[in-house]
């Protein structure tokens, strides 16, 4: 007998401290789990909020620079909520008050909806159980056939005995008029005869407007979808063409100068800021996601699938948000020595400093992959 789904994937199952379960919700056969990033902007040190517009002087010959960090995610909800009340006190927007700030805060947190900063991200992941791979995989290909032929072409597995592979077939065959007359009264089983034809034509022509609208889409934008394998295992994939490719990949009239500077916090360019190197990359052709995998009898689905690929890989670039390095300029004028105190930014990557990325995702999914796993 198989472990309940809550079994299967306990508790404490998640292979990193930079991520946390905030909920599930389960069913006989189907388990949600919503999971949160950390956001590693809560650690940042105050030198590195700080932009050169904050130069200290704590004397006449000496002087304290600021060369601060773009952060890339901010504090979201929280930063938010920091600003609609400084300008709720302020009194400079009518009818914003602090009382309906607050209204607004306790409704957001009702929703559950984090304003506090400690997360940058959430995503779902879906575990749906089905009897057998065959029930499971006819699942899986739904992904692609629902949006591409329609609701009379969705797979069903374990009718094939009765020459039955499709919705389409089924509301066709006398198996399914047996059926219906099985569960039903005999008043009940007459008023379905009378109106299956009716069904039958309004599915029909559904099913051709979404091959219609699918067409019109693929032409427009290269919009396809296909099986494959993600993880190694059974999946359904849609791709689209990538706008970023045509733009990186069109005819440049102005060659554009590499910039080894960095940004401070005020904006612009600073020159004490150095950036590493920027490689010449070229984006992908396509936009490839994957819509639900398959592991046995199990059919893995979620936002957290489909948004992996959007995840950046771990050695991106990105400055550190606990360390900083100082530089000491002296600078002597009519004989006396001025001192100023440069306080830099250090390189780092997004996985040292805790940001979510590529390589930590799929470890995520791995770790699911393998609890499910026979």
């Amino acid at each position: 007998m198989e472990k309940p789904l809550a079994q299967l994937v306990p508790k404490n199952w998640l292979p990193t401290k930079n991520w946390e379960e905030v909920s599930r919700t389960l069913s006989e056969s189907n388990i949600a789990i919503r999971l949160r990033h950390l956001n590693p902007e809560v650690h940042i040190v105050p030198e590195l909020t700080k932009g050169a517009a904050e130069t200290e002087r704590p004397s006449e010959t000496e002087s304290k620079v600021y060369h601060g960090i773009a952060t890339r995610k901010g504090l979201g909800m929280k930063d938010f909520f920091t600003v609609m009340t400084s300008l709720a006190e302020s009194g400079l927007a009518s009818g914003v008050t602090p009382a309906s700030i607050r209204d607004l805060k306790n409704k957001y947190q009702k929703a559950d909806v984090d304003i506090s900063g400690k997360y940058d991200l959430e995503v779902i992941v879906v575990i749906t159980r089905f009897l057998d791979e065959k029930s499971a995989q006819a699942q899986l290909l739904s992904f692609q056939v629902l949006p591409t032929q329609g609701f009379t072409a969705m797979p069903i597995a374990g009718l094939e005995n009765v020459g039955i592979k499709n919705l389409g077939e089924l509301f066709k065959s006398d198996y399914y008029k047996s059926a219906m007359k099985s569960s039903l009264s005999e008043k009940q089983f007459q008023q379905f005869k009378e109106g299956l034809p009716k069904m039958q034509e309004e599915i029909e022509k559904a099913s051709k407007q979404v091959k219609e609208q699918y067409q019109e889409s693929k032409a427009k934008t290269g919009t396809q979808y296909h099986q494959g394998k993600y993880l190694g295992f059974p999946a359904v994939f849609i791709q689209s063409n990538n706008p970023e490719f045509k733009r990186y990949s069109a005819p440049k009239s102005v060659k554009s100068s590499s910039q080894a500077t960095g940004m401070g916090e005020g904006g612009g360019f600073d020159s004490y800021v150095k950036l590493p190197p920027r490689p010449k990359v070229s984006p992908p052709k396509y936009i490839k996601m994957c819509l639900g995998l398959r592991v046995d009898n199990f059919v893995v689905s979620g936002n957290m699938l489909y948004t992996m690929s959007s995840f950046p890989p771990g050695g991106t670039f990105c400055h550190s948000l606990t360390k900083f390095q100082t530089k000491i300029e002296t600078e002597r004028i009519e004989g006396r020595t001025y001192r100023t105190t440069h306080t830099l930014p250090v390189n780092s990557t997004l996985a040292r400093e805790g940001y979510s990325n590529r390589e930590e995702a799929e470890k995520i999914l791995n770790k699911l992959l393998t609890l499910l796993k026979r």
